[in-house]
Formats: structure tokens, C-alpha cells, sequence
């Protein structure tokens, strides 16, 4: 996520390294280089001029404290004008009594359905709302049968209208079932277009002028640019938007519609799409990002991502006994799991300073335990919770079995030797003291620990 961004900006900041104090001279070469990097990300060039102006002028002629360098004060006035520009109040979803309705727009390609259920699932999990999602797009093939298959899989309830074209009537069937069914919040997924045209305009006006709407949530695709920002005002000067969704950050996005869309309409992000699985998605926060773009890292989102996967393993997985007796083969295909569900990408990306140096790392690491479970998967009960030894015959076997080499299932047992030297050594520490032995803070090869 903003990765080429994250780079420029660590970049033009880095210049201000070794002065003894912010000048006029070296400030202007900064905000230079940062004025080229957010243009190259996409932003607004109005934006992007108004930014650092503001940067400059607080910058100007600053002394640098004692316990300051000028590279770190330079950061805390970029970081402190990056939130102010992605900010604007209240980002949370409002809901009322009885029944909340929200609407969500945009354009076909951006996720806009898929969005709708993971919206639906967060709000049913988070919210212990009863969420009943609206099929109202009509036009796009196959459009309702991909928003039932996804909401079998988030396990939310839908509605639709075999063969009706009047959405209104769709809604105003969805808003009955609701009140019989004790849904309180319903989640309007209307249809799409491949470009803003009048008729998608007019459909989506009349459905808020005819209904309550509370929310009108427009989903953009963070992958198109500029030409983003066009569309959030057309859509906004609509249907007078709530918030903005941005979808397909964790893909080659370059970042700068989240830079700009505020700034443009006026109106907060509310979430991001972070991957593909129902789950991904996340609470925008404007400090966090902003952390994340300075290189700075976002521990408090790792911290939500790791508690995501807690419930997967109610015991906690490093336990006394685990402490004590070490982790088996079976303990492994756990810990894989919930590391898969978090991803190692996502890990790396939150921890401060360390996401650069690991990208290649954690491709490997992700190969690994793929390559891992699928060894494990070949074992015998008895094998996996490491009652008997695994000597060459039983290797050569599940080497066959997994379609791998005795050598990867050596490199596995290594592994897992690993692990339980590391978990001896951490007996008895602190939290934090367990966390400074992690080979994750270590440049190391990937087959240390995965």
C-alpha cells in the first residue's frame, strides 16, 4: 500500500539529513521533491500546491531543538498537514431506529457488490447488526447471482425481485421484508455503469429522493487516478455523498486519490478494501495512513489484524505448555494459519522501517508455508504431534505423499527446530524483551523460522 509513494516521500524528507537546521535553501529543495513524488502518485496538482505551501511556510526558518534533528521535525509538520488533508469530521457509519438504509454507487469494475458484503459482514460482526442486502442492479449480467453467491459465503441475508426493472419497488419489497424479519440495517447495491451517464444518475437521484437514505457511499477505484476524483464530484453533487470508499489499495495503486478526494468533495473516507476475502476491509484513519506514507508504520492496525485472528486459537498459541514442550507439526499448521489470514505482506507493510527490507522476505515466506502445510498435510497423526521420529523412510514417504524432496522436509523439521529454540530462549521474558529476539527484526534467510 502507497508503496511508491512511501519510497519518494522517505526520499525527499531523507535530504534534510545531517543539517543543523531548516533553511530557507534546503526547505525549498524538499518541498520541490515532495511536490514532484505526489504528482507522480496522482494527486491534484491544486492539492498538491496548497500542500506544500502549508509545509513550507510552518517549516521556515524553524530551529531545530536539541533532541530534534531537521529530517524529524521536517516529518512531524508533513505528517501533521498529510492527516489534516485526508480528514474531514465524522468517518464512522450512522445508523437510526428502526431501520437504517444506506445506498451504495459507483462504477462497474471498482467493487462496488463486493463491497456491499463485506460492508453488510463488518456491520453483522462489528455492529451485532442484522444487515439485508438489496440486489438493484438490474442491467449488468449475472450482476444478482454474484451478489447471492457472496452472500452465502458472508452468510447475510439478501433480497431481490425476479425480473422487476423499477428499483424503487425493489426497495420498497426489501424495506417490508426487513420490518418482518427484524433486519435493521439495508444495504442498497445499485447498479453500475462503465462510465458516469445520465440515466445511472437519474436512477440513483431518484432513489434518494423517493427514501431515507443515511448513507450514500460512493465506492472508488483507487487504481484509475485523477480520474477518480471527477467521478467522486459527479457523484457527489448527485446525490450528496456520506463517504467514499477506496477499493484496490493493496494493488499497484499509487496512492493519491486518498490524497485528494477529501480535499476535492469534502466528504471523509470511511473504509478501504485491502484484498479479495470478505475481511478485507478497514476503518480509514488519516493518521494511521499518513504514518504508513512517512514510513513510520501503523502498530495499532497490526494490532486490530492480529486480534482479527484470535479467536481462531482461544488457548493463544505461545502457551506455558507450548513454552514448556515445544511446538509440534500440528502447532505449525495453526500458527500458518492465522499468519495466512493476517498475511505477511500486511505484517511487514505495519511494522516501522522494516517493510522495504522484507518485501522479498515475506513472497518467500508466504511460498513456504504453503509448501509446509502441504508436507504436514502427508504426515500421520502420530507425526504430526511428534510421537515418533522422523527418520529417512518416513521422510521419503511424506516427501511422495506431498509430491515434494527430502529436502524440503528437512527444511520444514529445521524449522520447526527453530521455532522451539526461539521459543526457549523467550521463556520467562517480558513481552517486549521476546519481541527484540525476533528473527522478524533481523535481516535472516527465510528458512530461519518459515
Amino acid at each position: 500500500m502507497f508503496e511508491s509513494l512511501k519510497e519518494n516521500m522517505y526520499g525527499a524528507i531523507h535530504t534534510l539529513k545531517g543539517y543543523g537546521k531548516i533553511t530557507d535553501a534546503n526547505v525549498a529543495l524538499t518541498v520541490k521533491e515532495i511536490q514532484r513524488t505526489l504528482m507522480h502518485s496522482d494527486v491534484n496538482y491544486k492539492i498538491v500546491k496548497n500542500f506544500t505551501l502549508r509545509v513550507k511556510d510552518e517549516a521556515m526558518g524553524q530551529k531545530v531543538s536539541s533532541s530534534l534533528k531537521p529530517g524529524e521535525l521536517f516529518t512531524k509538520i508533513v505528517y501533521d498537514n498529510l492527516v489534516k488533508l485526508m480528514s474531514c469530521g465524522d468517518n464512522k457509519l450512522n445508523f437510526i431506529s428502526p431501520t437504517t438504509l444506506m445506498m451504495v454507487v459507483g462504477l462497474q469494475g471498482a467493487g462496488k457488490t463486493t463491497f456491499a458484503v463485506k460492508l453488510a459482514k463488518r456491520i453483522a460482526n462489528r455492529d451485532k447488526k442484522k444487515p439485508l442486502l438489496v440486489a438493484c442492479d438490474i442491467y449488468r449480467p449475472a450482476a444478482i447471482e454474484q451478489l447471492r453467491v457472496l452472500c452465502q459465503q458472508a452468510q447475510v441475508d439478501m433480497f431481490y425481485i425476479e425480473n422487476e426493472k423499477n428499483v424503487n419497488k425493489i426497495i420498497e419489497g426489501a424495506l417490508l421484508k426487513s420490518e418482518k424479519d427484524g433486519n435493521n440495517v439495508v444495504i442498497v447495491d445499485t447498479a453500475g455503469r462503465q462510465s458516469v451517464d445520465d440515466e445511472m444518475m437519474y436512477e440513483i437521484k431518484s432513489i434518494r429522493e423517493r427514501f431515507r437514505i443515511t448513507e450514500s457511499l460512493l465506492v472508488l477505484d483507487s487504481m484509475i487516478g485523477q480520474k477518480s476524483v471527477d467521478i467522486a464530484k459527479k457523484f457527489n453533487d448527485t446525490v450528496e455523498l456520506t463517504g467514499v470508499i477506496l477499493t484496490k489499495l493493496d494493488g499497484d495503486s499509487k496512492g493519491g486519490v486518498a490524497l485528494s478526494v477529501t480535499a476535492t468533495i469534502g466528504k471523509p473516507i470511511k473504509f478501504i478494501g485491502t484484498g479479495e476475502k470478505l475481511d478485507d476491509i478497514d476503518v480509514f484513519h488519516p493518521d494511521r495512513i499518513a504514518n504508513r506514507i512517512l514510513g513510520k508504520g501503523d502498530i495499532i492496525s497490526l494490532v486490530e489484524q492480529v486480534q482479527k485472528t484470535q479467536e481462531m486459537d482461544k488457548e493463544g498459541f505461545f502457551n506455558e505448555k507450548r513454552l514448556i514442550n515445544g511446538v509440534t507439526y500440528a502447532d505449525f499448521m495453526k500458527l500458518s494459519k492465522i499468519i495466512s489470514n493476517t498475511g505477511l505482506r500486511k505484517i511487514f507493510e505495519m511494522l516501522p522501517g522494516v517493510d522495504k527490507m522484507n518485501e522479498k522476505m515475506s513472497e518467500d515466506n508466504e511460498k513456504n508455508i504453503k509448501m509446509f502445510t502441504t508436507i504436514i498435510n502427508s504426515m500421520t497423526h502420530k507425526e504430526r504431534v511428534n510421537k515418533c521420529r522422523l527418520d529417512l523412510s518416513r521422510k521419503i514417504r511424506i516427501a511422495k505423499g506431498s509430491g515434494r524432496t527430502v529436502d524440503d522436509v528437512n527444511r520444514l523439521i529445521k524449522s520447526i527446530e527453530n521455532m522451539n529454540r526461539y521459543l526457549k530462549s523467550v521463556k520467562g521474558k517480558s513481552a517486549k524483551e521476546a519481541f527484540k529476539l525476533s528473527p522478524f527484526l533481523k535481516k535472516f534467510d527465510s528458512s530461519d523460522i518459515f
